[in-house]
């Protein structure tokens, strides 16, 4: 979006050039709004990587914030396989944010990981494996890209022959 804004409007100056590509770049290194970035950008004199680091500890922080409020919305995935049957439920804030494809990736990647562990699994478990890196990074990534607080609601494993 941004190229295409400076291909219409032309190149004042090579110093503007070079500062919007630097906004570009961090743009999509984070996934977090142009102003943030630009406000990040500017705290950390022009330096992509320090800009990077700064919001990344910004957005953790309020990610551990928004754990404290309610998640009355959220989807379910279900599936009976051979082996097992699964039912996970991901929850969120608002409708808008539970139908996005940031939830559907979530659930997607969450899924994935439970269906990866040995034996069955209730919400009592979750404490033991929750802390796995997988699940807590991709549950980090949609708090920071809804702005939402993201949370496992309820699940069951139950393996059977």
């Amino acid at each position: 979006m941004l190229k295409k804004l400076i291909q219409r409007e032309g190149i004042r100056n090579a110093r503007t050039f070079a500062v919007e590509n630097r906004l570009l770049k961090l743009r999509q290194l984070t996934n977090l709004p142009v102003m943030e970035c630009k406000k990040a950008l500017v705290e950390a004199n022009g330096n992509i990587e320090q800009a990077a680091r700064n919001l990344m500890k910004q957005y953790n922080k309020e990610a551990k914030l928004k754990q404290i409020s309610e998640l009355p919305e959220g989807i379910v995935v279900m599936s009976a396989a051979t082996s097992a049957a699964v039912g996970l439920r991901l929850c969120c804030q608002t409708d808008f944010a539970a139908n996005s494809q940031v939830m559907q990736d979530t659930i997607k990647v969450i899924f994935e990981e439970l269906q990866r562990i040995p034996g069955d699994l209730s919400m009592q478990d979750i404490e033991n494996f929750s802390q796995k890196d997988a699940i807590k990074k991709v549950i980090t990534e949609a708090i920071n890209k809804t702005g939402e607080k993201v949370a496992i609601g309820s699940l069951i494993k139950s393996e059977y022959n």
